[in-house]
């Protein structure tokens, strides 16, 4: 497989992949830039301008630690990842339904990244839902049985090689991350609006405040930091 082939590397709800294209098209970036992410998610925008050569260097951040210890499994341990995924896929088989459930009881216990990556293999939709105690509650879609352990080995080495050692990988209250701001960085920001972070069954597990996010672009705009900024909304009558 070549690396323009590589999607995403796990299954994630409201993943830019299939406009990251265009949204790197928007962004002044150069091969001398360092693309920053402070929500994360995915890292749609990142693994495609990494795959493409497009920045110098790469920092991606979530508030959620879990996810970002996952991600840094992906880059600096992909084989050492995808054998313990593999494991928990061929052992599913017996009976998957009450293997999901043993599996989120074991993560929301111990936050292991193998194990999170099978609950995002096996979620509805690919979808993150915690509940108030800010355990992992969504169920398991039990139609299929997730991504084949060769498929995920395959596109975690690729992007751990498109990545290589240009890519700080961090878990902090993204109203810290100006601080760190040095000439040369470029954000893109695709933080959780806010009809998903303050739900019963939040897709979050830490929320975004409306106000706060506000008090924040207001910051980053004094600081003359460059960024854009996906949100949804409304233009005239159309809702996004």
């Amino acid at each position: 497989m070549h690396l323009r082939h590589v999607t995403q590397p796990f299954q994630y709800q409201g993943s830019k992949r299939l406009i990251a294209r265009e949204i790197l098209l928007n962004l002044s970036i150069s091969r001398d830039s360092v693309l920053v992410e402070p929500f994360a998610g995915s890292a749609a925008v990142s693994v495609r301008a990494a795959i493409e050569r497009r920045a110098r260097s790469f920092w991606i951040n979530d508030a959620n630690e879990p996810l970002i210890n996952l991600w840094r499994s992906i880059v600096e341990n992909p084989l050492g990842l995808t054998e313990e995924y593999s494991s928990l896929w061929h052992a599913q088989k017996s009976d998957p339904k009450q293997f999901y459930s043993d599996i989120r009881d074991r993560f929301n216990e111990h936050h292991q990244p193998a194990d999170f990556l099978y609950l995002l293999a096996r979620a509805v939709k690919g979808a993150v839902r915690y509940n108030s105690s800010g355990n992992f509650n969504q169920s398991p879609d039990n139609r299929r049985l997730g991504t084949n352990p060769k498929t995920l080995r395959d596109r975690f080495c690729l992007i751990s090689q498109a990545f290589g050692n240009h890519i700080s990988i961090t878990s902090f209250d993204y109203r810290t991350m100006p601080d760190y701001f040095v000439p040369g960085q470029i954000w893109y920001m695709d933080p959780p609006y806010q009809g998903v972070s303050s739900a019963r069954d939040s897709r979050y597990l830490t929320g975004v405040d409306r106000e706060e996010f506000e008090q924040f672009l207001e910051r980053i705009i004094d600081m003359s930091i460059p960024f854009a900024l996906s949100y949804d909304g409304r233009t005239g009558e159309k809702t996004y």
